[in-house]
Formats: C-alpha cells, sequence, structure tokens
C-alpha cells in the first residue's frame, strides 16, 4: 500500500519484483511478486519510467477534489496496470478512513486469502455509503490540505 509518492515507490517495487532483470538490485529478486497492491493518490514514475504494464492485482483510490496530485496525473499510474480497479472519494489529498472504506480495504485483501470463497473483483464498492469520507476532526480546503477543526485559518 503506498501514498502519493509511496505510490509511486510501490509501482516501482510491484515492477521490479514481477521483472527483477529490470533492475540490478533485484535481480535475483529479493522477495516474491506482491499478491496485490493499493495506490493511493498516487502517480506513475517518470525517471526511470517503468517499461512493462503492472500484472500486480490493484486497486487505485483517487481523492475526487485531490489538487496535489491530479486525478489526470493519478492515471499516469492507471495507464501502467493490467486490469486495474479505480475508487474515488470524495475528498482531496488524504487515504479515507470512513468505516465504509475501512471495510472495503478489508474485504478487498482478504479476498486474497486462499481459502477465500470473494474475489477482489466482488468486493462491492464503498462508494454510495452516504456522508463524507473526510477524516473525522479535520476540513479539507479548497487548497487540497487538511486544517483540524477549530483551528485558525
Amino acid at each position: 500500500m503506498g501514498f502519493s509518492q509511496g505510490a509511486c515507490m510501490a509501482a516501482y517495487l510491484c515492477a521490479y519484483l514481477e521483472e527483477p532483470f529490470l533492475e540490478p538490485i533485484f535481480n535475483p529478486a529479493p522477495h516474491p511478486a506482491f499478491d496485490f497492491a493499493i495506490f493511493i493518490s498516487g502517480f506513475a514514475p517518470t525517471c526511470p519510467p517503468i517499461e512493462h504494464h503492472i500484472c500486480t492485482k490493484n486497486v487505485h483510490v483517487l481523492g475526487k477534489t485531490d489538487t496535489l496530485v491530479s486525478n489526470t496525473r493519478s492515471l499516469t499510474l492507471v495507464d501502467i496496470c493490467i486490469n486495474p480497479r479505480v475508487e474515488y472519494h470524495e475528498g482531496s489529498h488524504y487515504v479515507p478512513s470512513k468505516a465504509s472504506w475501512r471495510h472495503f480495504f478489508h474485504q478487498w485483501m482478504a479476498a486474497f486469502e486462499p481459502d477465500s470463497l470473494k474475489k477482489p473483483d466482488d468486493v462491492p464498492s464503498p462508494i454510495g455509503s452516504g456522508g463524507d469520507d473526510t477524516p473525522s476532526g479535520a476540513q479539507t480546503p479548497a487548497s487540497g490540505t487538511m486544517t483540524p477543526r477549530g483551528a485558525a485559518l
């Protein structure tokens, strides 16, 4: 799981564990390829770019009002993934933490357990559960930053 720049780094890790010969420090692979990846407000690496599509099962979570990493920029990471799942939350540049999102993440990851009867694609979207998913005690101004409630603006 990676958020923002961490999602960019997670994309590198996925790519290099899938194709360890692409990066000498990963050849041979020090770890098997990941079962899944969660990219939140991420973007595709550009220096160096990833030379192949990421095959690791993945979900991308984007904030509808994210002004720090625009959805257009986030879609650069979506575009280099095979069969990406994209979910949007109502807020900006943060990891959604409302109960519906926590349940979604839990169910989606649990679907990778060997004895799971549910497939990751069968996990229902957290969208439509009602209410704002802004983290408790925070506001999301137009700038995309979070300000604690009651703090001087």
